[in-house]
């Protein structure tokens, strides 16, 4: 379990914990302590998070199909249910949830330093060369980028600084940014 918070980094709260039940029930008896406090702060996280699309996977013998995951505190939070019953469900859900690269031509590396969109000066992605349309690298930077402050961050081979911001559904598109110092020193931080 404590390796799905690496989807985002989570601050775990203790508010309300002991007030939220699930239907279908999450909780049981053979689960170690460890794993009821995880599963609790992630119900906890999914419940309160507004801004947070969530999706339940399962298998069919936990879940009947139709049915959707319920976490209730007075008021009630459905999330849909996804169920991965066979190997090709399950492909397919984990490429619908996974972080896509897809650049957009206004971070050109090669012209958009002297290119000015809506009076800003537009910075390129350094590690993307548009000549040569490989993702690849850019791909594996947002595979291991670290989510902070609504967005994913990582560094480039050359310590550039790169940001991916939400385009549409998975899809991200990054560029090369400044941090403030105390950003940076966040930044890098996470991604020791």
């Amino acid at each position: 379990m404590r390796n799905l918070n690496k989807l985002h980094k989570l601050d775990y709260s203790d508010s309300n914990l002991c007030n939220l039940s699930c239907d279908p029930e999450l909780l049981k008896e053979h689960f170690k302590k460890s794993t009821i406090d995880e599963l609790m702060h992630l119900v906890n996280f999914i419940y309160h998070s507004n801004n947070t699309s969530c999706n339940f996977l399962t298998f069919g013998i936990f879940c009947p199909k139709g049915t959707s995951f319920a976490i209730s505190n007075g008021g009630i939070k459905e999330i849909p249910i996804k169920f991965c019953d066979n190997q090709s469900d399950h492909n397919a859900i984990v490429l619908s949830l996974k972080k896509v690269f897809e650049h957009n031509p206004k971070h050109n590396k090669y012209k958009s330093s002297n290119y000015s969109y809506y009076e800003k000066v537009i910075s390129s992605l350094a590690c993307y060369n548009e000549r040569i349309k490989d993702t690849t690298e850019a791909q594996n930077l947002l595979d291991t980028s670290i989510y902070y402050n609504g967005d994913f961050f990582n560094c480039d081979k050359n310590q550039n600084h790169v940001v991916f911001v939400h385009t549409l559904n998975n899809v991200f598109h990054g560029f090369n940014i400044n941090l403030t110092e105390a950003d940076s020193k966040i930044i890098n931080r996470m991604l020791e």
